[in-house]
């Protein structure tokens, strides 16, 4: 625990050597800039104790390949992993209602996002995220997805990046039913919305 700074439940700074990092389970949020510029650090797993993730919280951590965000956070700060030029993957749970702008700025190394399809961007979110292939949207727990939104987030991205809403089965009361439901492309999401 000397690695890390926590006053009331917010992990205000990390002190440690970097590598592979598990947030303690006292810790309810990540403070402003906590891990901020912190070049070693490559993994940082992040207990259901946590309800967010603050402004510049692992900004500039250039060596971060991976994070887990459990479906306790609601809310990602501004900036949040600015300049985490490592990070290759990102799983966004649909407990986050609204991702800050440039929560994911210039993570040049990020080529898919997994995130619910409700979940409100801004703009600016995935800015300079030059090498970004593919957006999954998840439908969410509630099963009704905002088609206005999943529209307003396709729009936010070039042709390049592939996007599919992926339709999860309704969890049936009878166990012998089986579900399947294929994942939509862009093209097909296009055509549901007209």
């Amino acid at each position: 625990m000397s690695d890390f700074v926590i006053k009331n439940g917010v992990l205000t700074e990390y002190t440690g050597n970097g590598g592979a990092v598990a947030i303690p389970d006292s810790v309810t949020s990540i403070g402003v800039c906590a891990f901020n510029g912190c070049t070693s650090l490559t993994s940082v797993q992040i207990p259901n104790s946590v309800t967010s993730i603050g402004e510049c919280g692992f900004s500039d951590c250039t060596s971060l390949t991976s994070v887990q965000i459990p479906d306790s956070v609601t809310l990602i700060g501004v900036c949040a992993f600015d300049g985490c030029t490592s990070l290759t993957s990102v799983q966004i749970p649909d407990s986050v209602t609204s991702i800050r702008g440039y929560t994911f700025h210039g993570c040049t190394s990020l080529t898919s996002v997994q995130m619910c399809a409700n979940v409100h961007i801004f703009e600016n979110t995935f800015e300079k995220c030059n090498n970004l292939k593919k957006i999954i949207l998840t439908a969410p727990r509630t099963g009704e997805i905002k088609m206005r939104n999943v529209m307003r987030i396709i729009n936010q991205f070039p042709e390049t990046v592939e996007i599919i809403l992926k339709l999860e089965p309704p969890k049936p009361k009878i166990r012998k039913k089986i579900y399947t439901f294929s994942p939509l492309t862009k093209s097909e999401i296009q055509k549901l919305s007209r």
